[in-house]
């Protein structure tokens, strides 16, 4: 499956698998959905150039809808959604 956001829109993976101290799995209705995020796909009206496939962003933390992409969990948020760009030091 392609899935090509449309708009000013992004399409982010989030680890949807957690693990407590004790080696118990998390299902994703126990967690809270992380803020941070990889970019998969951006779509054509997404003004911000920095928005690239693979860029790490922060987002709202119940932005977006939710959708399984090639096996991984995925969300379509849109542009303004996006609160920062995460820089590797």
């Amino acid at each position: 499956m392609n899935v090509k956001p449309v708009g000013a829109r992004v399409l982010v993976f989030f680890k949807t698998e957690e693990k407590t101290q004790a080696g118990l799995i998390l299902a994703k209705s126990a967690q809270e959905k992380p803020e941070f995020c990889s970019i998969l796909a951006v779509g054509d009206g997404v003004e911000n150039k920095d928005l690239q496939v693979g860029t790490k962003v922060m987002v709202h933390r119940y932005a977006g809808t939710d959708i399984e992409y090639d096996g991984i969990q995925a969300s379509l948020v849109k542009e303004s959604d996006v609160i920062a760009i995460v820089e590797d030091e």
